[in-house]
């Protein structure tokens, strides 16, 4: 089972990862200070996800998989300590 959580950790850490950079991949085609002000304030992405949904709307359903990986191995370790 450990192997199975370390498997989803993984997972959900690449997942996570090629979503966000996808993120910022869109926001420099949108501008480069888009890209900027995305990478350095983080509430600026959820302005750019509203503003720009046929491009950030993508690789933010990747994040959300990429999470859900993440929150389950977590869910998954905690049962196996408690």
């Amino acid at each position: 089972m450990q192997t199975f959580i370390t498997l989803l950790l993984v997972l959900g850490t690449v997942i996570t990862l090629i979503g966000t950079l996808w993120f910022y991949i869109e926001a420099l085609r949108e501008g480069v200070l888009w890209f900027l002000l995305c990478l350095v304030i983080p509430l600026v992405s959820l302005v750019f996800l509203v503003m720009h949904p046929e491009r950030a709307l993508k690789p933010t359903l990747v994040n959300v998989v990429g999470a859900i990986f993440l929150i389950g191995a977590a869910m998954l370790r905690r049962g196996l300590a408690g």
